[in-house]
């Protein structure tokens, strides 16, 4: 299985659910047990893992954030600004929680899109949602985690060995022709929304990037060995932590088992 190629899609992780009407100033906030006919939901976003600020709503080119709910009578959108926070348990995302609004077992579709200052879409994420009587409300969408590795903040670089301490004569021992370093949100464990951060022939023991491109973000890295015909050989099984801030990133270098 081969990832898609560096940074050509943008992609949004999903972990759990939300939604909203008119403005986020002024909505009725209630918690507790559902008591009423009606009931409330929160709506949640991450960027690249991480909590969103002014500055990496910035750097991906999100203003704000829209939901939309459709249910039996009109749809009805909230936008928020990127940036707007909300704290759940111990965790802060970006999001807001609505009034009261929604009648319990009935379904409703709802949109979550992530839009530039023109308003133009950059993600869009749909789903579902029934809640029924006694459901804690307000009741929490799905959190929508937009992943765009690509930006400006960081340059980056990652070295491989193997056991046999040269890596030219490893490499063709091993039939490795090609060494690649997926990248995926560190919401993403299991790397099912993973792309191809950088790739380089498996004899140069090195990738190094062409100057800062990397956005701000929590991700996971994982190496790569790639043969002649692009299937994978083997993966590394720790997968690497990468939290990127504005600098120069030297990865952990890492060893192949080889033969």
């Amino acid at each position: 299985m081969r990832k898609r190629s560096p940074f050509t899609e943008r992609s949004s992780h999903v972990l759990a659910s939300t939604l909203l009407f008119g403005s986020v100033a002024g909505l009725i906030i209630s918690t507790g047990c559902g008591s009423d006919p009606v009931y409330g939901v929160t709506s949640t976003w991450l960027l690249n893992g991480a909590t969103p600020d002014a500055t990496r709503c910035n750097e991906l080119g999100i203003s704000r954030f829209r939901l939309t709910m459709d249910g039996p009578g009109p749809a009805t959108s909230l936008e928020a600004n990127c940036a707007e926070t909300i704290r759940i348990g111990d965790a802060t995302y970006g999001g807001f929680e609505t009034s009261r609004a929604f009648d319990y077992g009935v379904e409703y579709t709802y949109t979550v899109d992530a839009l530039d200052a023109a308003g133009e879409v950059l993600y869009r994420y749909d789903s579902q949602i029934t809640a029924y009587y006694g459901d804690y409300d307000p009741v929490d969408l799905n959190v929508v985690d937009v992943f765009e590795p690509a930006g400006s903040t960081a340059s980056f670089s990652a070295q491989w060995v193997f056991s046999g301490g040269d890596v030219a004569a490893d490499c063709e021992v091993n039939q490795i022709e090609t060494v690649a370093l997926w990248i995926t949100s560190a919401t993403d464990p299991n790397f099912e929304d993973a792309t191809t951060l950088a790739e380089a022939p498996c004899a140069s023991g090195i990738i190094k990037s062409d100057g800062k491109v990397l956005a701000r973000g929590d991700y996971y890295i994982q190496y790569v060995a790639l043969d002649n015909r692009g299937a994978i050989a083997e993966l590394s099984e720790q997968l690497s932590a990468l939290v990127v801030e504005p600098g120069d990133l030297a990865l952990p270098r890492h060893q192949f088992e080889g033969l």
